[in-house]
């Protein structure tokens, strides 16, 4: 399952901290993670593209992009606050994980992780750090909004909480 999906998945590092008094008031953003006409998967084949979302910190700033490629590939990222990044990310199977290297228009840099959640839940979550120490995650899946649901840790909710800003992810 890990190899259907994560070939494709990537999240990335964006933007600089906010300053507490300088926080974002709470928002909630409705998201989908439907193929559209230019993003959608071919599993085995270059062409194929998967959307990803994910968190930036935890003052609220989020990001949305696209992987491309199989078993290695190219990635792009737009972020909320209008950072945009790019890399590349690899495959490894025998580790049965993705790594990617990725860059952003402001100079900060990110080594990503992500994994499969297993079985049939055709999602994939990741992690990193950037080189300035802000933390991201990130999930891919077109199964997103229930999984979420099923997860105590996200409230039994098709939700994912970026610090004040609600990510509601559509069926």
């Amino acid at each position: 399952m890990l190899r259907t999906i994560a070939i494709a998945i990537l999240g990335a590092a964006l933007g600089g901290a906010v300053a507490a008094e300088d926080a974002k008031p709470d928002r909630t953003v409705w998201l989908s993670m439907a193929a559209t006409e230019d993003c959608h998967r071919a599993d085995g084949d270059e062409a194929n593209c998967v959307r990803f979302i994910g968190c930036y910190g935890s003052d609220g700033d989020w990001f949305e992009g696209t992987s491309r490629g199989w078993n290695e590939g190219r990635m792009q990222v737009r972020s909320f606050a209008g950072q945009r990044c790019s890399g590349r990310f690899d495959y490894r199977p025998m580790l049965d994980m993705c790594r990617a290297q990725i860059v952003c228009n402001g100079g900060e840099a990110a080594q990503i992780t992500f994994f499969s959640r297993g079985g049939d839940t055709d999602v994939v979550s990741g992690h990193g750090i950037t080189d300035q120490g802000t933390r991201i995650v990130f999930y891919s899946g077109t199964m997103l909004a229930a999984f979420l649901r099923t997860r105590s840790d996200t409230g039994n909710t098709n939700m994912i909480a970026c610090g004040p800003t609600k990510l509601v992810i559509a069926d």
